[in-house]
């Protein structure tokens, strides 16, 4: 039975092998939402005062482990922890390389707001990044549901860059996390967002982790919840000091990762398939 028995709670918690996994999951779940929401009006708002400004990445990491321990449901606590490793590991390094050399996102540099910083990179872009990865997956799963592994891959990407589209001007030109040698932000950042959305997604696809959907659409919808706050606070953010046309831009490619699943999940034909 589950320990938590009210339907809509029960639906994100469900699918755990063992009760205190559950338990841990829904108190670092529930106090993640609630200090996202606060996010939309101290962050969004301008009223977050700057002493505060390191809840930022306390709220970057909590996202990053709620998605850890929701996906213990997927694989094994050792193989959950190798996973996380390589990818907040492999993307720190690869935003190491950015502020060092340049490549791949364009020229910019962190400021201290994110702190802790190792190597002049956040502490909590690793786990932004394994974040990213993990949730995109889940949501492209639930849009297509049984398809080919390039097809997630590519819908997973699509979210991965409307999810950066929104973020630059709240955390480059508003909140200041980072800034632009050149003071825009270059198309090649774009493109290595969702590069490296895509490349991820298929790394892990690749190695047949797929697992029934009594656990599957569990972690499908704590990764809707999880992408939708994120959302929302960029998209208010930026809605709120003028930048309107990211917004535009985000909402568009959202619409596309969406309407790309449409004849794999949605369409009548592919329906009736199922059901048969």
């Amino acid at each position: 039975m589950s320990v938590f028995p009210h339907r809509r709670l029960s639906d994100f918690s469900s699918g755990f092998a063992r009760t205190w996994e559950e338990r841990l999951f829904m108190r670092a779940f529930l106090i993640t939402v609630f200090l996202s929401v606060c996010g939309f009006a101290f962050v969004a708002g301008g009223l977050l005062p700057d002493e505060f400004a390191w809840t930022a990445s306390v709220i970057i990491i909590l996202h990053g482990i709620v998605t850890f321990i929701s996906e213990m449901r997927a694989r094994t606590f050792v193989r959950n922890v190798l996973l996380f490793f390589v990818l907040a590991g492999g993307t720190f390094v690869i935003e190491y390389a950015g502020v060092t050399t340049g490549y791949p996102f364009g020229a910019y540099a962190y400021t201290t707001t994110l702190a802790p910083l190792l190597f002049g990179v956040p502490v909590a872009i690793g786990f932004a990044w394994y974040t990213t990865i993990m949730n995109t997956r889940r949501i492209a799963e639930w849009i297509h549901g049984t398809v080919p592994l390039l097809q997630i891959a590519f819908t997973a990407a699509l979210l991965t860059l409307a999810l950066d589209i929104a973020l630059e001007p709240m955390a480059s030109a508003i909140n200041l996390y980072w800034l632009w040698n050149d003071g825009g932000v270059p198309v090649q950042n774009y493109m290595s967002w969702f590069l490296i959305g895509f490349v991820g997604v298929a790394c892990i696809l690749a190695k047949g982790e797929r697992v029934p959907a009594v656990r599957s659409l569990p972690m499908q919808k704590v990764a809707l919840t999880l992408y939708a706050l994120q959302l929302m606070l960029f998209v208010i953010t930026d809605l709120v000091h003028g930048f309107a046309p990211a917004v535009v831009f985000t909402l568009l490619f959202v619409a596309v990762a969406i309407i790309s699943g449409y004849r794999h999940r949605w369409h009548p034909r592919h329906k009736r398939a199922e059901e048969e």
